[in-house]
Formats: C-alpha cells, sequence, structure tokens
C-alpha cells in the first residue's frame, strides 16, 4: 500500500483499489494508514473527501443492500473498470466515472426490482363462521377454517412451496417440490397428499388423510413421519406415537362437524364460537376444566349446543349473541 499520494486527485482515489477497500469496508487499521497519509498531505483530505462521498453517495444512496450485495457489485464494477482501461489517465478517470454511473443504476433496478415490480405476498383470512377455499399457484387447494389465515409468496411459490399458516387448514397437495406448511408450533412437510393442520395457542394437531407428511414440533423437537389414517398432536401424553383414525369415516369440520376427546370445556367452546360467531361468552371458571369428548356439527346451532350441554349436564341461554351455561339446576 506504499505510494506518492502527495500529487494524488479525487479522481486518482476514486481509481485506486486500496482507497475504495477503505471506503467499502473501513477497519482500524485501514483508518490509521489513511489518517498518516492525510497528516502527511493535509491537502490530499478534501480530494480524498470528494472521492469517499462520491463513492458513498452515487453507489449505496438510499440502498438497503446487504455485504454480500455490495461485494458483488463492487466485483463487477470493478472487473468493468479493468477490462475498460485505456493508456490515457484522464480518459481513464472519466471512464472510470461513466461506469461506476452505469453500475449504480445497474444495481439500483436489481436491488428494487423486486420491491417495485414483484407480485406482494397472498394473504388469506377467515373471520368467525366463515370458511373459505383457495386454489394455490401450483394447483393445490387449501380450505381454511373460521379464524384463520394463511400466506404464501406469489413469487417464489413455484420454486418453494411454503404456506404459513395460523388457525386451521385442510390442504390438498398436487405432486411436485416439497410443500411446506409452517405455524406457531411447528411445520409439516409433504410432497402431495391430503392433511389437516390444526394450530392455536400453542396446541397442534396434525391428521393425514392420503400419502406421507412429516410433523416437526417446535417445542419438544420431535419429528414424526404420518402415513394415511394417522393423526399425532404435541399436547398428548405420548408425542411421538402417532394415533390412528379411518379417514373414510373420519369427519371434521371441512365436512361440517367437530370432534373432540377429553378436551376442556373452555377449548370446545372457543371452538364453538368460531364456527357461529357468538360476540361474547359467559362461562363460569369452574365450568371451563369439565372434559368433554363429543362433536358438534358447524351447519346447526341448536344441535351443537345440545350436543355438548347435554352429556355434561348443563343449561345454555342465548341472548343477543351472548352464550352463557350454567348447570343444570
Amino acid at each position: 500500500m506504499k505510494k506518492d499520494y502527495s500529487k494524488y486527485k479525487w479522481t486518482e482515489f476514486l481509481d485506486d483499489p486500496d482507497f475504495q477497500k477503505w471506503v467499502k469496508v473501513p477497519n482500524d487499521d485501514l483508518d490509521r494508514y489513511w489518517q498518516d497519509i492525510f497528516g502527511s498531505n493535509p491537502g490530499l483530505q478534501e480530494e480524498a473527501l470528494i472521492a469517499k462521498t462520491f463513492i458513498n453517495n452515487l453507489i449505496f444512496k438510499d440502498l438497503e443492500v446487504n455485504s454480500d450485495t455490495r461485494t458483488q457489485l463492487w466485483d463487477r464494477i470493478e472487473t468493468s473498470i479493468h477490462r475498460d482501461l485505456k493508456p490515457s489517465r484522464r480518459t481513464v478517470n472519466f471512464k472510470v466515472i461513466s461506469i461506476i454511473a452505469a453500475a449504480a443504476c445497474l444495481l439500483f433496478l436489481v436491488v428494487f426490482r423486486n420491491v417495485l415490480w414483484s407480485e406482494p405476498n397472498t394473504e388469506l383470512r377467515t373471520d368467525l363462521a366463515e370458511k373459505k377455499e383457495q386454489m394455490l399457484p401450483d394447483g393445490s387447494k387449501v380450505e381454511l377454517n373460521a379464524d384463520s389465515k394463511i400466506s404464501w409468496s406469489n413469487s417464489d411459490f413455484k420454486k418453494k412451496r411454503t404456506i404459513h399458516l395460523s388457525g386451521e387448514a385442510f390442504f390438498s397437495v398436487e405432486k411436485g417440490s416439497d410443500f411446506n406448511v409452517i405455524s406457531p408450533s411447528g411445520e409439516v412437510r409433504v410432497l402431495g397428499t391430503r392433511f389437516n393442520v390444526y394450530d392455536r395457542d400453542g396446541r397442534m394437531t396434525v391428521a393425514c388423510f392420503s400419502g406421507k407428511v412429516s410433523v416437526h414440533f417446535n417445542q419438544t423437537g420431535n419429528t414424526i413421519i404420518l402415513t394415511a389414517g394417522q393423526k399425532i398432536s404435541n399436547f398428548n401424553e405420548n408425542q411421538s406415537n402417532p394415533e390412528p383414525f379411518n379417514p373414510v369415516e373420519q369427519k371434521i369440520w371441512k365436512d361440517g362437524y367437530v370432534y373432540f376427546e377429553n378436551t376442556d370445556l373452555v377449548l370446545v367452546l372457543q371452538e364453538l364460537t368460531r364456527q357461529y360467531g357468538f360476540k361474547d361468552l359467559n362461562l363460569p371458571a369452574e365450568l371451563g376444566q369439565m372434559k368433554y369428548s363429543g362433536f358438534f356439527r358447524t351447519d346447526r346451532l341448536d344441535e351443537a349446543l345440545q350436543s355438548i350441554c347435554l352429556p355434561l349436564q348443563l343449561h345454555y341461554t342465548l341472548d343477543a349473541g351472548k352464550l352463557t351455561l350454567e348447570r343444570n339446576k
């Protein structure tokens, strides 16, 4: 790095690889080196400042790019500079300026292409007492239960089929590359199959209706392979052994039925609220921990309430959207 900088102008600094390195990736050693140079040649500081400002403001002004992007850009700029060097020093300097300006424009277009012109992410939501179906870009289908949300990237989906889920959804996946469903409690990976994912308040259940799925639970780190007719939950005592069910006979929310096994009543009523959209729920605390096993229908409110209240010997009233449960008197 020992050079004669005494007669340097800003264009020479602009073309100097050691100066470029200092501007691009400053560190203590380089700072000390250049401060010694400027201390010995006070007149150089103004020229160096012009070059430094030119580089920073033209190349990286307002660009939120990572270090890898900057490095790749500089490699391309420097390659162009060395390829187009001419014998005349003055000609070289103006050539350098032109190349850097053109590269800056190119970088701006590359970095902001996705922001300005790419398709945004798609998000699908359902409210209480609402269900939706959606065809995905690859031809797969998702059926979204009430009070749920999914999202995916339009631009990347066909290359990386990833869905983010909050709530509950049933997926019918076309064969192809890996299909991933990421929820707060875990991740499900498949190739082509039909499966249901439930994830609310840290309670996650996955049921495989056809094909094969891989289920990963974040909290325990367990990964379980499910085949058709198997399901797994992260709140059972044994989270490693799938439970069997009959996919042909099994009815779920999309068929108009919601099943429970030894489930706290408060959780049952939360699901009932999602399906029917109650404005308020009045449930005494001592009743919330009662266990319920059974099902209710999602299209007949009176029948659904009776399915829950009769086995538990409870009485219900529904007034202006407010559901109240109490023990039979």
